[in-house]
């Protein structure tokens, strides 16, 4: 156990919080170390497989498939062993996701696996959470933050080793179907948008690329940054000083090693909204998704919007015209051969795999359940902070890579709304802040 990990239980140790919950324990394979083996292999997985297919034999887009299926199913066997309260509910609308994947299924005349670990990753992990140990989620963020710097260090100050060592195009080119010739960088191992025609945002003569880290991408490390801010402001009563010094000082640098624009803007606006964020309506949370597709239309219709290309605006741009170019077979999820080129277009990726009234069923699912205490109610906020403004620009955030820990945090913080323990757990938490 790491020193980081070690000052993070000494809090979670004292604070019985929402893990004083009435579960059951499954010796050996619902132990402590399972739920953060499984999170540590959802950060880390994507890494092994292309060590695995740049150095001994060649990965399949099904292989990837498998390995997320795999790791799926783990967290959902630990969660029913463990049979937590309030589980009821997420086992439900599993399987009313996994009724409605089946239905869209037959209509299409297509079944695309991607599609359904989309969504049941959702609910799943969020009972991942429910079953999960302050100890162990605690310890879990420590280590993965730590494993994701040391990776992000070597590949800054060795990007040459770390490229011929995971061999990224390679494996992207064999999994995702990319063309070798779209890889741009100028270090031919690494993800094609580790540099940017136009140059760097943060540190612009500094030479350095666009670190990426064990996610392989520097999208997903931006949206880990954002993810682990939400950890700190869930798990801030199990945290000691030093802790949340760690994990926040490590994410200052890696938003300056992966460059992400979108990722230093969301991180920026969470902490600006850190101390009215439990005070602002209930409501919130629902209605950020409506009110930033309000405003993109609004900006729009100003000539805000006319940048085109890979700039922040022009993402946007392009994610609001996508969405409004659907017609009533795309809203309702009959082209699933859509997903792949709405790709760039989070909002609009997810209606046309998964329809729109499946989105605003989820929507509403994620954001009116109750949080109790500031740390449940800034936690909301976030997350509807982050997935509002992501999901017009990329369908990145749907990945496990990062989703996962996002819907454990997610589930974990239901415990204490199962557990009516809200309120104490913010007194317990003031002495630690």
């Amino acid at each position: 156990m790491t020193p980081w990990t070690q000052m993070g239980m000494a809090q979670a140790e004292n604070f019985p919080g929402p893990s004083v919950l009435p579960i059951r324990m499954v010796p050996g394979f619902a132990s402590p170390r399972s739920f953060c083996a499984v999170l540590i292999a959802c950060v880390a997985f994507n890494a092994v497989l292309a060590l695995l297919n740049g150095h001994f034999a060649a990965i399949t887009a099904t292989t990837v498939t498998i390995v997320q299926g795999l790791l799926t199913f783990t967290a959902l066997a630990l969660a029913c062993s463990v049979r937590p309260a309030g589980m009821a509910k997420w086992l439900a609308m599993l399987w009313l996701a996994l009724g409605w994947f089946c239905l869209l299924s037959l209509v299409r005349g297509q079944v695309e696996l991607r599609y359904l670990g989309d969504i049941a990753a959702i609910f799943v992990f969020i009972l991942l959470g429910l079953a999960m140990p302050a100890r162990a989620l605690v310890s879990a963020v420590l280590i993965m933050q730590a494993l994701v710097i040391v990776g992000a260090i070597w590949e800054l100050l060795d990007p040459g080793g770390f490229g011929s060592f995971f061999r990224i195009q390679q494996y992207y080119v064999n999994t995702r179907g990319f063309d070798g010739d779209s890889f741009w960088a100028g270090n031919p191992d690494l993800f094609l948008s580790s540099e940017r025609p136009a140059g760097r945002l943060l540190l612009p003569g500094s030479g350095a690329h666009r670190a990426s880290s064990l996610f392989l991408e520097p999208v997903s490390l931006g949206n880990w940054t954002i993810v682990v801010t939400l950890a700190v402001a869930a798990l801030q009563p199990l945290l000691s000083r030093r802790a949340i010094l760690f994990l926040l000082i490590g994410n200052l640098f890696l938003l300056f090693a992966c460059d992400g624009r979108l990722a230093l803007a969301i991180n920026l606006v969470l902490l600006l909204a850190w101390s009215i964020a439990p005070r602002l309506p209930r409501w919130f949370p629902a209605l950020s998704l409506p009110l930033v597709f309000i405003g993109l239309l609004a900006a729009s219709g100003l000539g805000f919007l006319q940048e085109q290309g890979d700039t922040l605006l022009g993402r946007f741009r392009f994610g609001l015209e996508y969405l409004l170019g659907l017609d009533a077979a795309g809203l309702l999820g009959l082209r699933a051969t859509a997903g792949v080129v709405a790709a760039d277009s989070g909002w609009a990726y997810f209606i046309v795999t998964q329809s729109i009234l499946a989105l605003i069923a989820i929507w509403l699912a994620l954001t009116i359940q109750p949080a109790k205490g500031s740390a449940a109610r800034r936690f909301a906020v976030g997350m509807a902070i982050f997935l509002s403004l992501s999901l017009p620009v990329s369908y990145s955030v749907f990945s496990i890579k990062t989703a996962a820990l996002l819907w454990v945090l997610f589930g974990y913080l239901q415990q204490e709304s199962e557990s009516g323990a809200g309120k104490s757990s913010d007194k317990r938490g003031q002495s630690f802040i």
